[in-house]
């Protein structure tokens, strides 16, 4: 029976694929062994793709296929209906994953914390799953910035959306993401993103194209990138149309199928 493995590796953001603890849970020799002796390999980004031919695997078995999303989150959310319902005014930057420091909400944090003269009005919506040090932390944030820090742990689809449509940026400087499929829903409302320079991200994000890119980290980085989008419409505007333009060209569901496909075939499935 054909084996096709699907590895979504996390390389981590050290000076080399697994060179910190995250690459390193990721990349134990065991994994690494499955990946090469599978008849197909699908990865998410081309530097996934590298490290396991460096590793040994048959190039002609590593495809790369990507992440996608449904057609529908191109559906235009609704920015008014988000401030009608959560009583946010001002511009928003939105942070959509787990409470984590691995997926770079301390480096948020403490960016706003450090300079948040600079950017004195921007809200922050965070939306995740609650860890101890992550939430004590918007916490303490709250606490100094009363008002301008709303924290949710759940949330369907469609607040999602008008969230985005209402936000001005996505920032999620993580380094524990084989793509960020989150990426993908914020281009789909327009929105430029921040991400880290982690194994792959910018494979994904093209700097001064669809987002911006900062050391994992890099809070002094952060804070600029944070500053940049918050104070140019202009560029947000440029960077949030290359992005929706990059979603309905290559990271529909229906594009990753038809490269699946490709890359699946001879084995008879």
């Amino acid at each position: 029976m054909p084996f096709v493995f699907v590895p979504f590796t996390h390389l981590g953001a050290g000076r080399r694929p697994g060179g910190d603890p995250v690459g390193r849970h990721y990349t134990g020799r065991w994994q690494t062994a499955i990946v090469c002796g599978a008849d197909r390999v699908l990865t998410m980004t081309e530097t996934e793709r590298a490290y396991y031919v460096e590793a040994g695997a048959p190039a002609t078995a590593v495809h790369v296929v990507g992440a996608g999303v449904e057609a529908d989150v191109l559906q235009p959310g609704d920015p008014d209906r988000f401030r009608a319902v959560t009583g946010i005014s001002g511009p928003i930057a939105a942070y959509l994953a787990p409470l984590h420091r691995d997926k770079g909400l301390h480096q948020v944090v403490d960016a706003l914390e450090r300079h948040w003269p600079r950017i004195e009005t921007l809200n922050l919506v965070a939306v995740g799953a609650p860890y101890p040090g992550g939430s004590q932390r918007l916490a303490l944030l709250n606490a100094r910035r009363p008002g301008q820090v709303h924290v949710f742990d759940a949330i369907d689809e469609s607040f999602k959306r008008d969230l985005l449509a209402a936000a001005d940026q996505l920032v999620m400087p993580s380094r524990t993401d084989s793509f960020g499929i989150v990426f993908l829903e914020a281009w789909a409302q327009g929105k430029p993103v921040i991400g880290s320079t982690a194994w792959g991200m910018s494979d994904v994000i093209t700097p001064e194209a669809d987002g911006l890119l900062v050391r994992f980290g890099d809070i002094a980085a952060t804070a600029e990138a944070m500053w940049r989008l918050h104070n140019d419409a202009a560029l947000r505007e440029r960077l949030g149309v290359h992005g929706r333009d990059q979603v309905t060209a290559r990271h529909l569901w229906d594009h990753v199928y038809a490269r699946v496909c490709a890359a699946c075939e001879g084995l008879g499935l």
